[in-house]
């Protein structure tokens, strides 16, 4: 009797929230441009909030797959379509380091509002489970001893910015970057000894270090985090390197800014739900509920000048 009710309270929630649906979303499909393959860490997690945001409101999502160019072409995508339908694009750090960059056929970022951030992880900087040092610290000396014998993974925008600035900092601009096509790519030579950092989600590294396929040396959290006291932060050898991804949902400029409220109202309470929110810990990325859509586009806009900060000191 009890779980009936239950099941007649939620479905009277969802009645009220698909009545609050705008006009202009009722009865279409919502196309969600992703710049990841399908069945990546970034898709899969998408693919499963807007699972909930559908069970609460009736709309229906296609998530369509568009990626490269740091997923600038499914940003492109997505904007062509909002002219003649409904779209949205799933942007983490990495797109807006290439708007930074100017990278070639960027999507500028004033033609998109960011009404949410879906979630954020630490990334950290892993290296070979064998490795003679147990922190970047303690690597520090023995790179220096001999540069040309180190490199690291390039897997992301991210990546270049973190090991150079920690090598540019520490007078180490010797130490190589080598560009992988995907994390699988570089993973692998990481295993084998083919390079020896990469960067990587904290809670995918740790995995890696259960297995003994790799171990973490550093974090990029401001401070250091309470399940592992004894890895230090970036920051404690470059003051001021963070190296944090937010992942943000965007739709066009030109939507109503009742909608935009509609869809940063809908998205908070899907992320509030428990079950995501075990899996979303168990992945080691936190999740955020309490910006409404300006808040979130403040918090945007500072990350971007903190990302154009950490540019500059590294020309």
């Amino acid at each position: 009797m009890f779980r009936m009710l239950l099941m007649v309270v939620a479905l009277v929630a969802s009645l009220a929230s698909f009545a609050q649906v705008p006009d202009e979303i009722k009865g279409k499909n919502v196309n969600v441009y992703v710049g990841f393959p399908p069945g990546g860490v970034l898709d899969v997690r998408t693919r499963r909030i807007l699972e909930i945001v559908k069970r609460d409101t009736g709309i229906n999502f296609v998530v369509i797959n568009k990626p490269g160019n740091s997923s600038n072409i499914a940003a492109h995508a997505a904007m062509e379509d909002s002219v003649s339908g409904v779209s949205m694009f799933v942007g983490d750090n990495g797109y807006l380091l290439s708007v930074i960059n100017n990278t070639p056929n960027h999507m500028d970022r004033e033609r998109m509002f960011p009404f949410i951030t879906m979630w954020s992880s630490v990334f950290a900087v892993w290296t070979n489970y064998n490795a003679p040092f147990n922190t970047f610290a303690e690597a520090l000396p023995i790179i220096r001893s001999n540069q040309n014998s180190y490199n690291y993974a390039i897997t992301m925008p991210f990546s270049t910015l973190v090991f150079k600035s920690v090598f540019d900092h520490t007078d180490m601009k010797s130490v190589a970057g080598i560009p992988y096509k995907g994390t699988v790519d570089a993973r692998t030579a990481m295993i084998s000894g083919l390079v020896q950092f990469d960067l990587m989600n904290v809670g995918d590294a740790l995995k890696m270090q259960e297995q003994k396929q790799g171990k973490v040396i550093a974090v990029g959290s401001q401070s250091r985090l309470p399940h592992l006291p004894n890895v230090p932060t970036l920051n404690e050898t470059v003051p001021g390197l963070v190296a944090t991804n937010h992942v943000n949902l965007y739709v066009s400029r030109s939507t109503p800014q009742s909608t935009i409220d509609f869809w940063n109202r809908v998205f908070n309470q899907a992320l509030k739900d428990e079950e995501l929110a075990k899996y979303m810990a168990e992945s080691g990325v936190t999740i955020n509920t309490s910006r409404n859509a300006q808040e979130t586009l403040a918090f945007i806009n500072r990350q971007n000048a903190s990302l154009i900060n950490l540019m500059k000191k590294i020309n």
